[in-house]
């Protein structure tokens, strides 16, 4: 079972280093502006995060969920580039397989993904004026971010 989104909403007090009332609160509004693509893909990376006995929710486990989203603006950006989908999962694998396993309890959400949340509702409230963050905004928000673009 993946889990919910006010799962994901209750770990906001194991994102190091931010205080758990406001990370919560900050949290909680953050998730709520995803559509309904993001919100349920974010879900599931909680979930095959979880599987993998992995310690947290990374960029990696969302964007894996995201590709697996045929009718989402993340596939029709990754289509129009020319970008290789088996290529594009094989190296997310590649990168899933060498993070720390051994976790017993649900995976906190990293910095980097709340981040790139974020980064994205900016990108999509500010310069679009939407009111929900897209799988697009996700994908311009991770290219835009140099940290994030190496990953």
């Amino acid at each position: 079972m993946h889990p919910s989104a006010s799962d994901l909403r209750g770990r906001a007090g194991r994102i190091s280093g931010v205080g758990t009332t406001m990370a919560a609160v900050d949290l909680k509004s953050l998730i709520l502006r995803l559509d309904d693509v993001c919100r349920a893909t974010l879900e599931s990376a909680a979930g095959f995060a979880l599987m993998r006995t992995h310690y947290n929710v990374e960029v990696e486990h969302w964007i894996a969920k995201l590709a697996g989203e045929n009718d989402a603006d993340f596939i029709a950006v990754l289509n129009h580039y020319g970008v290789e989908q088996g290529r594009l999962a094989a190296d997310l694998n590649r990168a899933l397989d060498k993070m720390k396993t051994g976790n017993s309890r649900p995976p906190g959400l990293a910095p980097d993904v709340v981040d790139l949340a974020k980064q994205a509702w900016l990108l999509a409230s500010l310069d679009q004026g939407q009111s929900r963050v897209r799988s697009g905004h996700i994908l311009w928000a991770m290219v835009a971010d140099d940290a994030l673009a190496r990953r």
